[in-house]
């Protein structure tokens, strides 16, 4: 766990120092060490999201039921390509 702090808060110093101008550098230095936090808080999200891809290839039904999902887009099923 040390090892994946230390990854990536020299990773953030690295995006730091490339993507970052020279006025704001030091601004925003004492947010480097929270982005292991950040990265690690996306990891239960992206791992469900993941999931219910994969059931509803697999299955043609989700784990779990997003927000923003109508009660009509849910009884069409999986679509598989842009609505028409």
């Amino acid at each position: 766990m040390l090892g994946a702090y230390l990854a990536y808060t020299a990773y953030a110093l690295v995006a730091l120092r490339v993507g970052v101008g020279r006025a704001d550098r030091w601004y925003l230095l004492p947010v480097v060490p929270l982005y292991f936090a950040y990265a690690l808080a996306h990891l239960a999200p992206m791992t469900l999201g993941y999931m219910n891809w994969l059931a509803v290839q697999l299955w043609g039904r989700r784990l779990y039921r997003d927000h923003y999902e109508s009660e009509a887009c849910l009884a069409q099923g999986p679509s598989r390509g842009a609505p028409s």
